[in-house]
């Protein structure tokens, strides 16, 4: 068994893990049980690899169980559902892009109390608002937490991107803003949109931003139902099609503009890096960013690259930081699962 095979093997497994405590049964003891096993396969049979391999597939088996179980209870262990349907004044960072729509801006907050991070807040607040990503702003609004809606889990859907509670129009201030990488990143993307806008009309320019920029939030109901209606919707929406593209173009104009071929693949893996950042990091965008990462960095070394594995990699490496994906990130499952 190759290295390369028995890391697919417990990619799988930690992946495998993790769908099980996600749809099946979340539990310590089993947890427990499966790393005893793996180490006594490890101990008893030291000298058999495959065996070896099996019993570290255990444990990481009982890893991706442990980190959906401890990311879960994080969340709904929050100690801002204490406060729900108070009042409540507390000061945060903003952690994201403000999401502009036609009627509100929507923002994720991190709040922290003496540099520690209490929790993630999503607020909802006027289309007019000045928020920016980076800024401290000092909140003060009712806390809610969310609840079904019409049989949609809408604290799993938040809970994805560590969301415990949310607060609806509360008065914002913003204390300090600052400069920052992917401040900077965002206010280019603004750039961009903003000449989109002023080059074509307002009934084409909407459509352009979102098939580049990945920002829908400028299109009004009518065209996003006409859209899904025809059955079109998957066009905007940023996904692995777009990153792909994106990427092949990027390579080739490098290539014409006289640079190597190493310069041109390890310059197409940074830019791909920097679209992916820009359009907002959606999951799809994410898993093709890895993929094709992946591949050109193969290509770099001069090994071959196998599009499965670079999935299951991908899958793996996104879990790893974000384990709840697999359960409450529909499109996340829906671009693996097109995918494979």
């Amino acid at each position: 068994m190759t290295k390369s095979e028995s890391l697919i093997y417990f990619c799988l497994s930690f992946v495998g893990g993790i769908c099980i405590a996600s749809f099946f049964i979340d539990s310590i003891i089993i947890e427990i049980l499966l790393i005893i096993i793996g180490l006594i396969l490890i101990g008893a049979f030291y000298s058999d690899k495959s065996i070896v391999v099996i019993g570290f597939c255990f444990i990481f088996i009982a890893l991706g169980m442990f980190l959906f179980g401890f990311n879960l209870s994080k969340i709904e262990n929050n100690k801002l559902i204490e406060f729900n349907d108070k009042e409540v004044v507390f000061e945060g960072m903003v952690l994201n892009d403000p999401e502009r729509g036609a009627d509100k801006t929507q923002l994720m907050v991190d709040i922290f109390n003496h540099d520690k991070m209490v929790g993630r807040v999503l607020v909802f607040t006027d289309k007019y608002s000045l928020v920016r990503y980076g800024d401290n702003i000092r909140v003060k609004g009712v806390i809610k937490v969310p609840e079904m809606l019409d049989g949609f889990d809408y604290q799993g859907y938040l809970a994805k991107d560590q969301i415990s509670v949310i607060v609806s129009y509360p008065s914002i201030e913003i204390i300090k803003s600052k400069n920052s990488f992917l401040g900077n990143i965002y206010d280019f993307k603004k750039v961009l949109g903003q000449r989109i806008r002023d080059n074509l009309s307002p009934n084409l320019s909407p459509i352009l931003e979102a098939m580049i920029l990945g920002n829908d939030q400028k299109m009004d109901k009518e065209t996003k139902s006409k859209l899904s209606t025809s059955g079109l919707s998957h066009v905007i929406a940023i996904s692995g099609s777009h990153i792909v593209l994106f990427s092949a173009m990027l390579f080739e104009v490098l290539l014409f503009l006289g640079l190597w071929r190493k310069q041109a693949l390890l310059g197409s893996i940074l830019f791909t890096l920097f679209y992916v950042f820009l359009v907002g990091m959606p999951a799809s965008g994410v898993r093709a960013g890895i993929m094709v990462g992946l591949l050109f960095l193969a290509q770099l070394i001069s090994r071959q690259s196998f599009n499965l594995r670079t999935l299951v990699i991908a899958a793996s490496v996104m879990l790893l930081f974000n384990p709840l994906l697999l359960k409450f990130d529909l499109g996340f499952q829906l671009s693996f699962m097109a995918v494979l």
